[in-house]
């Protein structure tokens, strides 16, 4: 597979090497940098209890999102989520945000649900307790289900996403397998190929 673009990914050393009939165009890729994954899950409207010192902020609840690499989609957690203080003014640039990601799914059912053949989605899983917009938080979502059936992607509960973003600074490179998101991203274009040959 020839990969075109700017910036390198942590999947890329797995390419042994280069088919240029498969041309992954990685041009516009968003580079995920260190502590951006942790503020992106923490927003006002998704997130749960926080816990406040003077030099730190931390979410007492986990957080989830899903990767989708090719054919296959990642369910990630992230936990110990952290916002270190660097000065006195309350502003989300003034902190320094860290947490643990761990890959607790991967769906192999072949299907790709979304384009770009890269992305990352963040779905809302706080839902309306009453009138008031009271919001509860709904863990047990994420706990019970097996397939990608389980996900409700409607445009009222997916809150935000990122195209084709690059992920080796962003922490997730190391709980990743380089060679599967590689070779899940090369069988979405081998596939698309042939069916694109059978439709000539």
């Amino acid at each position: 597979m020839l990969i075109i673009g700017k910036y390198s990914d942590f999947y890329d050393a797995a390419c042994n090497s280069v088919d240029e009939s498969v041309v992954f165009d990685r041009r516009g890729a968003v580079l995920v940098e260190p502590g951006w994954l942790p503020r992106w899950l923490v927003d006002e409207e998704s997130r749960g209890p926080l816990k406040i010192s003077k030099k730190t902020i931390r979410l007492e609840t986990d957080e989830y999102f899903l990767l989708e690499a090719g054919l296959k989609q990642y369910l990630i957690k992230a936990t110990n989520i952290v916002a270190k203080r660097k000065d006195v003014v309350s502003s989300s640039s003034n902190f320094d945000f860290s947490c643990d990601f761990e890959v607790v799914r991967t769906f192999d059912e072949n299907v790709h649900l979304f384009e770009p053949v890269v992305s990352l989605h963040k779905e809302l899983r706080r839902t309306p307790a009453d009138a008031n917009d009271d919001w509860r938080y709904n863990e047990e979502y994420y706990v019970d289900f097996t397939t990608l059936k389980d996900f409700d992607f409607s445009r009222e509960r997916m809150k935000d996403r990122v195209d084709l973003p690059i992920l080796s600074e962003s922490g997730l490179a190391k709980v990743m397998d380089a060679d599967d998101v590689y070779k899940t991203i090369s069988k979405y274009y081998l596939t698309a190929t042939k069916k694109q040959g059978e439709t000539k």
